[in-house]
């Protein structure tokens, strides 16, 4: 009998050929012992696919799902809702693939899930022994609080959180029968907005710089966001 799986891990890239494999064995060795398996969600022009397709041969345990043409609409947001819905996991984790989330963090995520049985867990810079260092420049630091604080505004599912960044843990239950809408890169409002929950705990991490490549945040994804923000609250209230 296959045993049930405690974790997935679900990692949408999108031209990451330098980080995926140092990734890979970041995970392997935080989670030792742990049943897991890991959700790619693939856009990628460069060599990526092909380097995760060698992973998977070599792990076992490592899933692509490399979107072709118009599976691409939405981008970032959609790939991380179609990891969400591959995974098999009790415990879904969403992380990015450049090394600014570090992958380290996955097994307190994990230890805090289970300890407190939390709906959502959630990695915080902003908490005692966090760190927002890795944000490149202050309009970037800006923005991350500006929209962290726009959002809690709005939605009083936010208040009380103390970063609306995109690494964390939620139980499977939490999205099941939900449509999330994916409007934008942070898919955590969805989460907490449409999502099924109760309880929610925070970890503190450090952000980090980039492994490799160039970060995909632009002028044009912050507005992206501000339209999520009034779709979401539209198709709530």
């Amino acid at each position: 009998m296959k045993q049930p799986l405690t974790l997935s891990v679900v990692v949408p890239t999108r031209n990451e050929e330098q980080n995926v494999r140092v990734l890979v064995e970041r995970i392997a060795k935080n989670l030792d012992g742990v049943n897991y398996e890991i959700v790619f969600v693939d856009d990628s022009t460069d060599q990526t696919p092909n380097i995760i397709e060698e992973l998977m041969r070599n792990y076992g345990n490592i899933w692509l799902i490399h979107r072709q043409d118009e599976e691409r609409k939405g981008g970032l947001a959609t790939a991380v809702v179609r990891g969400f819905e591959a995974a098999e996991g009790r415990y879904i984790c969403r992380i990015d693939s450049d090394g600014q989330h570090p992958p380290e963090a996955i097994g307190e995520l994990l230890q805090k899930a289970l300890e407190t049985e939390a709906d959502i867990v959630i990695a915080s810079r902003y908490i005692q022994g966090g760190s927002n260092a890795g944000l490149d420049g202050l309009v970037r630091k800006l923005v991350s609080k500006g929209s962290r604080w726009l959002a809690q505004i709005i939605f009083s599912e936010t208040r009380g959180i103390s970063d609306l960044g995109e690494l964390y843990f939620f139980k499977r239950e939490v999205i099941e029968g939900v449509n999330l809408h994916p409007g934008s890169f942070k898919i955590i409002l969805s989460l907490l907005v449409q999502g099924k929950w109760k309880t929610i705990a925070e970890v503190p991490y450090s952000f980090q710089k980039r492994h490799a490549g160039r970060s995909k945040a632009s002028f044009k994804q912050g507005l992206i966001y501000l339209r999520h923000i009034f779709q979401l609250l539209w198709r709530v209230s």
